[in-house]
C-alpha cells in the first residue's frame, strides 16, 4: 500500500499545471526520460469538446524561446498564491496536525498535488481529512462504558461484554447492580426456555434410551437451575446479601454443565442440548462475576 501511495504521490508531484486559460483548458508539463534523454512532455486538458483552434499559441512558451512570451503563472485562485507552509499551517489550525504526524507526510503530499491541479478539490479535501482525524481521535479516546469496565475486572470478559450488549436494558444501565439483575434474568430465561424444550426432545428420542434418561435428569437439573438457584440469586440481591446471591449464581450455571455430563456418561456420542448447557454455564459465570463485583463495592 506504502509502495502504491508513493508512485501515485510521484507521478502527482512530476505533473505540473502550468495554467489555465479563459476557456477553462488546463496545460500540463512533465520531464520524463525517453531513449536516455530527459524530455519534457507537454499536453492539454480540455475543457469540453477538444478543440485545438481554440488554443493560444504562446500558452506553452517560455522566457528564451522563440515567441519570445513568459508563460503564464498557473491560475489557482486564492490557493495560487499559497505556500506549502501555509496550506500546512491550515491543517495545523484545523485541529489535524496531529493526526497528519500519525499517518506521515505521504497523504498531505497527495492532497496538496491534488489540490493544485484541482482546486476546486481542496475545500472537500481539506473537510475530508479534517472529519477523518476528528473521527480518529473519537475511537482512540473513547472511554469504556459501564459494560466495559465492569467485564475488565471478571473472568470471561469477551463472553461478558458480548451477553451484556446484546440486551438493551443492559446498555442503558447506570450502575452495576442493575447489570447484576439483567444477567440473572437472562440466566433464568435460557433455564426457561431449553426446560420447555426438553419435552419435545424427550418424544424426539424416545427410541434412544440413553438419550432419553440424560433428557429426563437434565429436566430436574433445569428445574432447580430456575426455581432453587437463579430466582433465588434475585432475592439476595435485593437484600444486598452478595455472597450469597453469588454462590447461587455459580451453582445455577454449574447444572449447565452437570446436564452436559449426563450425556457424556449415557450417551457420550450425542448431546441435543450441548448449546444451551454451554450457554447457561457462561451466563452463570458472567452472573457470578457481576455479582462479585457488588462485594468489592461494598467492602
Amino acid at each position: 500500500m506504502s509502495k502504491l501511495l508513493a508512485r501515485l504521490a510521484g507521478y502527482l508531484s512530476n505533473r505540473t499545471l502550468v495554467g489555465v486559460d479563459k476557456v477553462g483548458n488546463r496545460y500540463f508539463t512533465r520531464t520524463e526520460e525517453i531513449d536516455g534523454i530527459m524530455k519534457e512532455k507537454r499536453w492539454v486538458v480540455f475543457k469540453g469538446e477538444e478543440d485545438p483552434t481554440s488554443l493560444p499559441a504562446v500558452k506553452f512558451c517560455r522566457e528564451g524561446e522563440s515567441v519570445g512570451k513568459k508563460a503564464k503563472e498557473p491560475e489557482l485562485g486564492w490557493l495560487g498564491s499559497m505556500t506549502h507552509a501555509t496550506l500546512y499551517n491550515m491543517f495545523v489550525e484545523s485541529g489535524v496536525s496531529q493526526y497528519l504526524e500519525n499517518i506521515g507526510g505521504m497523504l498531505y503530499q497527495i492532497i496538496l498535488a491534488l489540490a493544485k491541479m484541482i482546486p476546486s478539490l481542496f475545500p472537500v479535501l481539506l473537510l475530508l481529512l479534517i472529519s477523518t482525524s476528528q473521527c480518529s481521535a473519537t475511537s482512540q479516546h473513547k472511554q469504556p462504558d459501564l459494560i466495559e469496565k465492569s467485564c475488565s475486572i471478571i473472568a470471561g470478559y469477551e463472553d461478558c461484554v458480548r451477553i451484556l450488549r446484546s440486551d438493551r436494558r443492559a446498555i442503558k444501565a447506570t450502575n452495576v447492580k442493575e447489570l447484576a439483575y439483567i444477567i440473572l434474568d437472562l440466566c433464568i430465561a435460557n433455564a426457561t426456555v431449553t426446560l420447555g424444550e426438553v419435552p419435545k426432545l424427550r418424544e424426539k428420542y424416545k427410541k434412544y434410551g440413553k438419550i432419553e434418561k440424560a433428557l429426563r435428569r437434565c429436566a430436574v437439573e433445569y428445574k432447580r437451575a430456575t426455581k432453587v438457584y437463579f430466582r433465588k440469586a434475585v432475592e439476595q440481591l435485593g437484600k444486598k446479601s452478595y455472597l450469597e446471591a453469588q454462590n447461587l449464581a455459580h451453582i445455577g450455571g454449574a447444572l449447565g454443565t452437570s446436564c452436559e455430563q449426563e450425556f457424556y456418561f449415557q450417551a457420550p456420542e450425542y448431546s441435543p442440548l450441548w448449546p444451551r448447557n454451554h450457554d447457561l454455564a457462561v451466563l452463570g459465570t458472567v452472573a457470578e462475576g457481576i455479582v462479585s463485583l457488588l462485594r468489592l463495592k461494598k467492602s
